[in-house]
Order: C-alpha cells, then sequence, then structure tokens
C-alpha cells in the first residue's frame, strides 16, 4: 500500500497533509502499513508503523535501485552459463552413481580459485569425491561460480535500507573470507530453482548461514508504531 495515497479522516489524501503534519513526517520514513485506532468516536487516531532508520534520499534510492539491477544481472549471467551443463553433468552421475545425486553436498571456490567440495549430512565416500572432482574441477565450474560468490559479495555493499526483508543480501557483511560459509553453488545450478529471483535464494542462504556476518545497523533496525 502506497501511504502516501491513503485516505483518513474523510477522504484526505496523504498529499495534501501540511508540511509539519506528525503523519507526512511518518510517511517520509518508509512506513509499512497503517492502522486506524480509536478510544472513542470523538478522537479518531492513526497508528503508523515505520523503520527506526533514517529515509532513503532520493539520491541515495535511485544509486541503490542502480546496484540492485547491476547487480542481479551479475549474480544471473555465470549461473545461466551453468544450468545446462550442470543438469547434464547430474544426469550423467545419476547414471552412474544414482546415490550421489540424493546425497547432501555442494560446491564452492575459495580464494585461491580452487573448488571446494562441501559434506553435508551424508558422508561421501573416496570414489564418490573422485566422481565430484572430476566432473566439476575444471575452468569452466570454478569461473562461473567465482564470479557468481564474486557478484554476491559486490550486492552485499547495496544500502540495507533498500531491502529491508530479512535474509536481504545486503544486510550482511560478505567477503572472500567469509563467503564460503554463507554460499552453496548448487541451488543456483539447479535448473528448476534457476526460475526463481536469485535474491531470493541468496535470501534463504543468508538467513540459514549468515547470522554471524549480518551488519550491525541491519541487525538493529526494525519497525516502531508512530502514534498520531
Amino acid at each position: 500500500m502506497d501511504i502516501r495515497h491513503l485516505s483518513y479522516a474523510g477522504k484526505t489524501e496523504m498529499k495534501t497533509l501540511s508540511e509539519d503534519s506528525k503523519i507526512l513526517a511518518a510517511a517520509r520514513r518508509e512506513p509499512i502499513q497503517a492502522t486506524y485506532v480509536s478510544d472513542n468516536i470523538q478522537n479518531p487516531g492513526m497508528v503508523i508503523s515505520a523503520y527506526n532508520v533514517d529515509p532513503m534520499t532520493g539520491i541515495e534510492y535511485e544509486k541503490a535501485s542502480r546496484e540492485r539491477t547491476d547487480a542481479y544481472f551479475a549474480l544471473s549471467y555465470p549461473m545461466d552459463k551453468l544450468t545446462k551443463p550442470y543438469q547434464k553433468a547430474m544426469e550423467d552421475i545419476a547414471q552412474s552413481h544414482p546415490s550421489l545425486v540424493h546425497k547432501d553436498w555442494d560446491l564452492g571456490v575459495n580464494k585461491n580459485d580452487e573448488l571446494i567440495i562441501f559434506q553435508g549430512n551424508n558422508k561421501l565416500s573416496s570414489e564418490e569425491l573422485n566422481v565430484l572432482t572430476t566432473t566439476f574441477d575444471n575452468l569452466f565450474y570454478r569461473e562461473n561460480i567465482k564470479a557468481f560468490q564474486d557478484a554476491s559479495i559486490k550486492a552485499s555493499f547495496i544500502d540495507f535500507r533498500l531491502d529491508k526483508e530479512p535474509g536481504s543480501v545486503s544486510h550482511y557483511n560478505l567477503n572472500t573470507d567469509n563467503i564460503n560459509d554463507v554460499l552453496r553453488a548448487r541451488d543456483f545450478m539447479n535448473a528448476k530453482s534457476h526460475q526463481t529471483n536469485p535474491f531470493d535464494l541468496l535470501r534463504d542462504q543468508m538467513v540459514e548461514r549468515g547470522s554471524e556476518f549480518i551488519k550491525p545497523e541491519a541487525a538493529d533496525m526494525k519497525l516502531v508504531d508512530i502514534y498520531t
């Protein structure tokens, strides 16, 4: 709901309020919702829920929006290149080692551009590790996984106020030292998941593994009620 056009007390639109109006001042702090409250019909009131952070200026908002658009393409491009080869690789693995397809493992690249195989809840045999290494330890996969990781790190520098939903990548301090503590590549290479906005997949992974790296200002951000 756009708070600037919210009807109030007899169809008065927000844009018609005076400059010193408490409601208008609250609206400029990027409100999320507004609800009517009243102790009696003679004394109507309103509660506006707003975040306890300084509002973004127009220039800040435009800059952050451009950065988010750039980040979307930077995140999508390497995964676009990997999706079909990864799907073919998984079909081949399913033929030779079917149980490996369903085991808990994942892929990454370290700061030395070396492939990392993450072992999850399922122990991988030396033969299975060899299969994964033979399949994915090549320049094509390493370069594109690294490009995706670098794009995720860059996206974390976007103004955290642009996306206030928990798990936004811009709420975290990501770098080459901690990116592999948080990010896993398989979700993004999966053909079905690839149809999802990469920011949504990042959000899930940040919530699952990123709590140690959340920015203090993002951790302190919360909704407060402003009464009029």
